[in-house]
């Protein structure tokens, strides 16, 4: 009976690798400089005799290494020609190299990590993409280390738990991969961003698997051990030169060099926060149809990834807009064919927009029953600051303090809109009063206020998503009750927005600077 379920489970494993291959190349990726090139042989040979064989086997050299190129390589490396190895010429980013090429360059394969004093188990690979099927949206690694805080800051690197076999088929941001061991990387997992030579030359240049980690926190991805982790299989031979022996007691500084770097760019205490701490909730409290699209999309994605807890709550009506006039004014116009000869009611003009708004907030996989269209929303145009903490109390009421309150930022001068200044006042006077622990406020696409936002950018899977989003308000079919009641609203604020895709906020947990 064991063997009938073995066989048949490999037979599975056969079929969805076959179709995965269909889509993706297997990559191997490695990098080896002068003083071990010598002993790369046993690696190589053990990443040729995987039960499942990569397509591509790619040694980064970096050319001011190897003056002569081909001629300066050992003549054994020769052997492995027909076994797909590929070498190529790079810049030298010290143990970068071994990723830092071959994501962007094979962005939309699967690309494994490898390390060249090493010697791997004939399974790695297999079971390296066992572990991507059950977990896509992870990073799979042999080895990890579970991090450890002390308070507002990292503890002692010599304090994590090396080698941890504790958290295992379970992805976790906590884990730190140690990628020379084995890593597979998702296809299009990073954005290009923060693919940066300056940067990672200036915060960790001896330290790849720092850098990787603050990609996967960038961009929301966990790790996950696929199975318990026993021993290193090293080359004795290449031991005399390793990193680790000068990385032991730099370790400390370069990680909190990077969390000061991080914690700059998207928030005090961002970088230990997206690390430690559990998923959060959200409530985004959304002035009128399409505000949320507009200067919230970016986030909203970002924090749906992290598998937070996401809720929109819509708080006015958006009747007053002047497009249910022009809806009837029997002119046609470049957004769409066909003729303005729609004499909508209050009613059905009100209904049109809440179907964007609902279609808009899907289509970036917000929940339906976490979109919330209040009872006592207000009239467009007449939300009033009472009104709007009234609103805002009545969710929070659902909820923990430790919620994210998320709205519009109050303060952009005499010509914000009466309904956005009131509900961003109502935020902050009741995270004042400590209704709130959270507050995140959201610039929006006109704002001319000097406070410091932070800019984020979706990846290449957010921006899909985000385009069907937009779409929702673009859509002209009268015949469905769908008029494009936003793009005919903010022309061109949804043209710049589609064009640069960026949302702009910054993050309290305490009234400093806010006052």
């Amino acid at each position: 009976m064991f063997l009938k379920i073995r066989r048949f489970l490999i037979n599975i494993f056969s079929f969805r690798l076959r179709l995965l291959r269909k889509k993706h190349q297997i990559i191997v990726s490695l990098t080896s400089y002068p003083l071990r090139i010598n002993y790369l042989e046993p690696t190589l040979s053990s990443l040729f005799s995987q039960t499942v064989l990569p397509d591509k086997v790619i040694l980064w050299l970096a050319a001011s290494q190897f003056e002569n190129k081909e001629d300066d390589l050992p003549e054994y490396l020769s052997q492995f020609a027909n076994d797909k190895l590929q070498i190529e010429w790079c810049d030298d980013l010290k143990p970068h190299k071994k990723y830092f090429y071959a994501l962007q360059k094979y962005s939309n394969d699967i690309v494994i990590i490898a390390d060249d004093d090493l010697v791997y188990d004939c399974d790695m690979i297999e079971c390296l993409l066992k572990s991507y099927l059950k977990f896509p949206h992870a990073v799979s690694a042999m080895r990890t280390h579970l991090m450890k805080r002390n308070v507002d800051r990292f503890d002692f690197y010599h304090n994590f738990v090396k080698e941890q076999n504790k958290i295992i088929k379970k992805p976790s941001m906590q884990l730190l991969a140690t990628n020379g061991a084995g890593t597979l990387f998702p296809p299009n997992v990073f954005g290009k961003s923060y693919f940066d030579e300056t940067l990672i030359k200036q915060l960790c240049l001896s330290a790849d698997d720092f850098w990787l980690k603050t990609l996967e926190v960038i961009y929301h991805v966990p790790v996950v051990q696929p199975r318990k982790f026993k021993r290193l299989n090293t080359v004795l031979t290449s031991q005399e030169h390793t990193l680790w022996q000068t990385n032991k007691t730099a370790n400390d500084k370069i990680l909190e060099n990077i969390r000061d770097w991080f914690d700059t760019q998207f928030g005090e205490g961002a970088f230990l926060s997206k690390i430690f701490e559990a998923p959060k909730t959200l409530l985004y409290f959304v002035p009128h149809q399409d505000d949320e699209l507009l200067t919230m999309s970016v986030d909203i994605r970002q924090s749906l990834k992290q598998k937070d807890d996401v809720h929109l709550i819509l708080c006015t009506d958006g009747s007053q807009s002047r497009v249910r006039e022009r809806l009837n004014d029997g002119h046609s116009c470049s957004k769409h064919a066909g003729e303005h000869i729609y004499n909508l009611s209050l009613q059905d003009f009100v209904q049109a927009r809440d179907f964007e708004f609902i279609d808009s907030c899907m289509a970036l996989g917000v929940k339906r029953d976490h979109i919330h269209i209040p009872q006592n929303r207000a009239i467009d145009g007449a939300l009033t600051q009472r009104h709007a903490e009234d609103i805002i109390k009545h969710y929070l009421s659902q909820f923990s303090k430790d919620v994210t309150l998320c709205t519009i930022y109050f303060k952009n001068g005499k010509n914000q809109h009466r309904d956005h200044q009131n509900l961003g006042l109502a935020a902050y006077h009741l995270f004042k009063r400590g209704f709130v622990s959270k507050i995140r406020f959201f610039k929006e696409p006109y704002c001319k206020s000097k406070t410091e936002f932070i800019s984020i950018k979706p990846t290449k899977e957010d921006e899909e998503k985000i385009s069907f989003a937009i779409q929702s308000y673009c859509l002209w079919a009268p015949e469905e009750r769908r008029y494009a009641v936003g793009y005919h609203s903010v022309t061109n604020e949804f043209d710049d927005f589609q064009a640069k895709m960026k949302n702009h906020y910054f993050e309290r947990s305490s009234i400093r600077r806010l006052d």
